[in-house]
């Protein structure tokens, strides 16, 4: 693996990361609601969780049966932050775990801006993604921000 992509892999890790020290954080406040936040934020620890242990385990050398159960795992990874985004900005009722949904919303779109394609199927280097139009998925992280800005003005 070049540096360039190492290096790519360690900023999504950086990112994973800190998603689940906040994730960890909400989950442990009594003021969040156990439905559907908690809920939310637990679906989202077990994804985040996903990348944290999956990433380093990309970049070491592995034998090919491994990578290939790697990549499925972090291609499984990446479908259900795409499910739990808008899940949580639309169902939640806690203002942290909408601006915590903001902010992955806003890495995916920045990310995608950098790499010039979804750096999550970047790093499983495979995606069971439908052929879709780049603008078209773009076009939903930002629907998906500008629901979450809303949500927050709202509240």
């Amino acid at each position: 693996m070049n540096e360039k992509k190492r290096s790519d892999h360690f900023v999504i890790l950086f990112f994973s990361i800190l998603t689940l020290i906040f994730n960890v954080y909400l989950i442990c406040l009594k003021c969040i609601p156990k439905v559907p936040d908690k809920i939310l934020l637990s679906l989202t620890l077990i994804i985040t969780l996903m990348f944290v242990i999956l990433i380093p385990i990309k970049v070491v050398n592995i034998d090919k049966k491994t990578k290939k159960y790697v990549k499925d795992l972090l291609d499984i990874a990446h479908w259900g932050y795409l499910i739990v985004i808008p899940l949580s900005l639309l169902l939640a009722r806690s203002v942290p775990l909408i601006i915590l949904m903001i902010c992955v919303s806003w890495f995916a779109l920045i990310g995608r801006a950098i790499y010039d394609e979804c750096p999550l199927t970047s790093i499983a280097e495979k995606s069971t993604m439908l052929d879709t139009d780049e603008r078209l998925v773009n076009l939903f992280f930002v629907i998906c921000t500008i629901i979450g800005s809303v949500r927050l003005l709202i509240n």
